[in-house]
């Protein structure tokens, strides 16, 4: 069968199993377990018998112990591309000491099946089994937040967690780490406590906790062949699966980079693009494909661990007596350690900071994984980080150019990749071959 066929396929089974999905999670199952179904996507209640139900199982309320009301409220400020995120203020019966006054409740939009196709297409439930895992009890307290509950279902795209509220909790003690750096291009963020820590401060303790994680998980094969860990992003295409999916990944982006530069092109889209930029996103796709993709993977000599997948400001709060904390786990999985770093400096750091201080957090980086036994460079970190970081980023911009961002959006995110690029070596003859994806079909 060609790779089309298996696309098509694929693509029909998708719509089956997100149709049947949207079916059990907002028909049956409701109607089937009644005030003990869990929340979704636009509920305006939220059950005190579910929440008891969930709260016993993270251990905090006893068997005794009752929840009387909840109350949800939004988030105001809420930036989720994909998430709805809102916050449960909760009442608990006069006995009941030690529980949250607050969590937050995160759920994936699936408010259609085209959008339930989407979740499950992306991955979107994967957060919900890390929150689950031992590897994000492992990571709570050096980047991840507490999760009193963590559901995601590959058979549904259905992904419901209960978080700390950093914020409620610290109040202004606790800031988004993008307010600290100073990334405008979603508005003038509010101002951040004087007390906070320095721009070069905050990269180097996000690069430390990347090191201190990734060092429990190095190059260790069960992240690839245990079958426990399904759930990852990655570990089938290092074994040589899942091409269909990754095949429409990069088509996806493809089409989206074409539809940007259509509109480029008719002067629609109020960019000033670089020529320079234009030719290197267009050599990429040029020259990515799926074995390129296995022989690099299956490289000896290019290290692998847990990664967050998507590692910027915008997914981080830094709290003042505690340091970072890290949201947003739906791309974790193997890869390549020093995309998580290079994604987070082109995301949010602005080129003339990242100039005065990327090669001293870098070093601080390699230092803290030799410190943990694992023997990887300052030299090869440094230029592994000037090749993934832009690779993750051209894949991600060339979807976003297709999105329908703002141009101010568009703008600053191609004027970082460039800058990025080019203070690293690179120019219109630079080839950079894409690996991972973003799969939205």
């Amino acid at each position: 069968m060609s790779l089309y066929a298996r696309q098509l396929l694929f693509c029909a089974r998708l719509w089956t199993q997100a149709a049947i999905g949207h079916i059990w999670c907002t028909r049956l199952r409701p109607l089937l377990l009644g005030s003990s179904s869990p929340p979704g996507p636009g509920d305006a209640v939220v059950s005190v018998v579910w929440m008891a139900s969930a709260l016993r199982q993270a251990g905090v309320l006893g068997p005794n112990d009752k929840v009387v009301s909840v109350v949800i409220e939004d988030l105001s400020g809420n930036r989720g591309l994909a998430s709805a995120l809102c916050r449960l203020r909760i009442t608990y019966g006069a006995e009941t000491t030690g529980a949250p006054g607050t969590l937050i409740l995160k759920m994936y939009k699936v408010g259609n099946i085209a959008s339930r196709k989407t979740a499950i297409a992306t991955g979107a439930f994967r957060e919900g089994l890390f929150y689950a895992s031992s590897y994000a009890k492992a990571a709570t307290g050096v980047v991840a937040p507490r999760a009193y509950f963590a559901q995601g279902s590959a058979w549904s795209g259905e992904l419901i967690l209960l978080l700390e509220d950093i914020t409620e909790q610290n109040g202004d003690n606790a800031v988004p780490v993008n307010f600290i750096l100073g990334n405008q291009v979603w508005g003038v963020p509010r101002p951040v406590p004087a007390e906070a820590p320095a721009k070069a401060e905050v990269l180097r303790a996000a690069f430390l906790a990347a090191a201190d994680m990734q060092a429990m998980h190095w190059n260790d094969r069960s992240l690839i062949d245990s079958p426990r860990n399904w759930w990852m992003k990655a570990p089938a295409w290092y074994r040589g699966e899942g091409r269909t999916l990754w095949s429409l990944g990069i088509d996806f982006a493809h089409q989206r980079w074409k539809h940007g530069m259509a509109l480029a092109a008719a002067g629609k889209d109020g960019v000033e693009w670089s020529p320079v930029l234009i030719k290197i996103i267009n050599r990429a796709f040029e020259s990515t494909s799926w074995d390129e993709l296995q022989r690099h993977l299956h490289d000896p000599a290019v290290p692998f661990t847990l990664t967050h997948g998507d590692f910027h400001a915008s997914n981080m709060f830094w709290v003042m007596q505690t340091g970072l904390r890290a949201f947003d786990w739906a791309e974790v999985g193997p890869w390549e350690p020093t995309a998580d770093l290079g994604q987070m400096m082109i995301s949010d750091v602005r080129p003339d900071v990242r100039r005065a201080c990327e090669r001293e957090v870098v070093k601080a980086y390699a230092d803290r994984l030799a410190e943990k036994g694992v023997n990887y460079s300052f030299e090869r970190a440094w230029a592994d980080y000037c090749r993934t970081g832009a690779e993750r980023w051209i894949m991600g911009f060339a979807v976003l150019v297709g999105f329908g961002l703002p141009a101010v959006a568009v703008q600053y995110f191609h004027d970082q990749l460039l800058a990025f690029i080019v203070d690293h070596g690179g120019n219109e003859d630079s080839v950079f071959k894409l690996k991972t994806v973003w799969t939205l079909v």
